[in-house]
């Protein structure tokens, strides 16, 4: 019961999400940002549950009555069972359990983020002991703190790019490709099966010059029945691979861990180097303002691919370089935002204009 109570949280959760990634997506599009963040898709999810966006008839509900993100600046004090969603930012040690803090929207003054603290029991704790996380928990107000009464639910979304991955490996896998992809490939997440894949759903899939590229992370192949579909699976996609639908890499992650994936991001690197060379450097411009402050660490905010500085031709050097679960990290994240390029570009010209006037008056002074 618990484990079918646990299955549907995350369920509920998951079609949430989506919702709100259509219409954090529809945002950035508007708004001429090139990838949304975590941030923007629990902004995201706050418009899906005011728009009524998921049909809850079924459980007798909606996400507007009974289902809560950061939103003001108290919690709610009532004492029905009530969901909570949010990015968890703290963990504190208490008696039975821990308080969490969850952060919901931005506030309207941009001076910071709503939050609210969570008693999670120690029975309703997840094994691990990150942070950044998306978590949902059923919650209920009792001797003037929120107190969770199942246990909760969270996952990883990837910092830049608000994806929903559903390992930490996946996550560090995303992390590699991203640098190696950037202004060269796209990167998708799937998250229905297709008939594409002949009614599978790969971990990612990328797409360079007009070809494609399926990628597999086994996670579980020491299991006999995720073992016998992953073979099933395997041999479906080197079909295609062999009548030349697509590329096929896959990483077995319980095999030999870090040179699997050193080996997965090496192909990746020779494929992209087959189907879209890479173009000399240019010139890119700062991210402005408004975007730099949609994220937590500007450096991952991107409004032009930017090249990679690190060295590519040794995957190893790639893989020291990636951190270990961005999504899992203990560091609470801060705004820290860079000037608009309407800043930018006139103190670029500036600047320009006055290193030729210094070069005009030492010709002269020559001569």
């Amino acid at each position: 019961m618990h484990r079918q109570a646990h299955a549907a949280l995350g369920e509920l959760v998951f079609e949430w999400y989506l919702k709100g990634r259509e219409r954090a997506l529809s945002y950035a599009q508007k708004k001429g940002y090139s990838e949304v963040t975590r941030q923007d898709l629990v902004h995201g999810m706050v418009l899906a549950r005011m728009k009524q966006d998921i049909d809850l008839a079924n459980v007798g509900w909606t996400l507007h009555e009974k289902a809560f993100i950061p939103l003001f600046q108290r919690e709610p004090q009532y004492p029905a069972y009530k969901l909570i969603v949010g990015l968890v930012t703290a963990r504190e040690d208490v008696e039975e359990g821990q308080v969490w803090t969850l952060r919901g929207d931005q506030k309207k003054e941009q001076t910071g983020y709503f939050t609210w603290k969570v008693h999670v029991r120690s029975n309703h704790l997840p094994g691990h002991k990150n942070v950044g996380r998306l978590a949902a928990i059923k919650t209920v107000f009792r001797n003037g703190e929120l107190v969770s009464v199942q246990r909760v639910f969270d996952t990883i979304l990837t910092k830049v790019g608000g994806l929903w991955v559903d390992s930490r490996n996946e996550n560090r896998l995303y992390n590699g490709l991203r640098p190696i992809c950037q202004g060269r490939a796209t990167i998708e997440k799937p998250y229905h099966p297709s008939a594409e894949w002949e009614g599978y759903q790969p971990d990612f899939v990328l797409r360079a010059g007009g070809q494609t590229c399926v990628i597999e992370v086994w996670g579980m192949m020491s299991q006999d029945e995720y073992r016998e579909h992953a073979l099933i699976k395997r041999e479906v996609y080197r079909e295609y691979e062999r009548h030349g639908e697509f590329c096929f890499l896959e990483w077995d992650v319980e095999g030999e861990q870090e040179q699997g994936l050193r080996t997965l991001l090496h192909d990746v690197k020779q494929w992209l180097d087959t189907v879209a060379p890479p173009i000399p450097t240019q010139i890119i411009d700062k991210p402005s303002q408004t975007e730099a402050s949609r994220n937590d660490i500007p450096d991952t905010i991107l409004v032009q691919p930017k090249p990679p500085t690190i060295s590519l031709e040794d995957p190893a050097e790639t893989i020291a370089q990636i951190p270990d679960d961005l999504a899992s990290s203990n560091i609470i994240e801060h705004e820290n935002p860079s000037k608009s390029p309407s800043e930018i570009r006139p103190a670029r010209r500036n600047g320009l204009e006055t290193i030729i006037q210094q070069f005009r008056r030492w010709f002269q002074k020559r001569g």
